[in-house]
Parts: C-alpha cells; sequence; structure tokens
C-alpha cells in the first residue's frame, strides 16, 4: 500500500486520519473505514473499497495508491465526487495518474 501525499479525507475521516493509517498500515478494527484508490482497471477513475476488503491479499497485491479515506459509504461518495470536481476545474479534465504522482509513499 502505497499513500498519497494528497490523500483525502472525509469530514468524518480527517480528524481521525492519523488513526484509520495507522491501523491500515498496522492492523486493528476500522468499521464504517472506507478507503478510495487510483482504479486497478485502466477505464475506471477510482475504487471504493470497504477496509476490511482493502486489507486483502488480493488488492494489496497490486501495492494500490490510496488517495482517499471516508467513514461510511455515503461520505466514501462524497469524497469521490469531492476529488472528481476538483481535479476538472483545476486541471479541465480528470486524470488520476497525472493527478495524484504514482511515486507518492
Amino acid at each position: 500500500m502505497r499513500i498519497s501525499r494528497q490523500l483525502y479525507a472525509g469530514q468524518y475521516a480527517a480528524p481521525k486520519r492519523a488513526e484509520i493509517l495507522r491501523k491500515l498500515q498496522h492492523g486493528g478494527p476500522l468499521p464504517f473505514v472506507y478507503v478510495l484508490t487510483r482504479a486497478a482497471a485502466k477505464e475506471e477513475l477510482i475504487d471504493i473499497y470497504a477496509a476490511r476488503d482493502f486489507r486483502s491479499e488480493s488488492v494489496q497485491r497490486d501495492n494500490p495508491l490510496l488517495i482517499g479515506i471516508a467513514i461510511g459509504k455515503k461520505e466514501a461518495f462524497q469524497v469521490v465526487q469531492t476529488i472528481i470536481t476538483e481535479l476538472y476545474a483545476r486541471n479541465g479534465t480528470v486524470n488520476i495518474d497525472a493527478s495524484f504522482d504514482t511515486s507518492d509513499t
């Protein structure tokens, strides 16, 4: 797992950012936490995983780039909307690869 320096966090996840990231890296319960990554499929933009699914070997095998965290599915969709809206306003396009440095850790 790589963590973007430009990590987005929903309003409920932001105050718990350090705790969420620590538990993602080292283990611990994260009920209701969702993580956003650069999409594994090239034709898609962003993948959303429940924290328990994100930790699975099949997901971690691809060394995903974490670009957002949220508490609750609704907040996860709001964070996706924020990312897409901001990238489009800034660049006139939504290019996840160009907007999030793939060397971020």
